[in-house]
């Protein structure tokens, strides 16, 4: 498989990257098209970061199949669910890590959403890293909970955003 085609985004420094999950639910699109992750995956959780207006410039994803995504990646759509050799594979080929690891940098923080599988990436990255164990925090418990913390996360980000965007609009 190569690499898709890089339509990313920079990364918004001074505000915290999102790493989410992939999603099983997808929108539908023609097949071979490139589209952005970030409409590509149309889970709740998904559809609760776009409702949110948080920017999709600090966005980034962890793909069953393709691994760690950048934001503004551009992807085909795939039938693929993560499990422990992919989880196994994106941790130890390529450069997904250090990846990951350059995108917190450059955000200066990060929450990541998704169960254990999807978490290995961010363990990895702080395991390579750990100088940035104060800056990663990471959802825990049941799908439901982590929902209900990425609520209050996005929520907790939406003051920032509605502050700035008012500065903007009094300059």
């Amino acid at each position: 498989m190569t690499y898709p085609v890089p339509f990313v985004f920079p990364i918004e420094a001074g505000r915290p990257l999102l790493v989410m999950s992939c999603s099983s639910t997808k929108r539908k699109v023609v097949a071979g098209d490139l589209v952005r992750f970030s409409y590509l995956y149309d889970g709740p959780t998904w559809r609760q970061v776009r409702a949110s207006g948080f920017p999709l410039t600090n966005v980034a994803a962890i793909s069953a199949l393709y691994g760690f995504l950048e934001p503004g990646i551009a992807i085909e759509t795939y039938d693929r669910k993560m499990d422990d050799k992919a989880a196994e594979r994106i941790c130890t080929t390529s450069n997904h890590v250090w990846r990951l690891e350059q995108a917190v940098r450059q955000a200066g923080s990060a929450f990541i959403v998704g169960g254990e599988l999807y978490r290995r990436l961010g363990e990895a990255m702080l395991r390579q890293a750990p100088d940035l164990a104060g800056v990663v925090t990471f959802a825990t418990g049941s799908y439901l909970a982590q929902r209900k913390q990425l609520g209050a996360w996005l929520r907790e980000q939406a003051a920032p955003i509605a502050a700035g965007a008012e500065l903007e609009a009094a300059a």
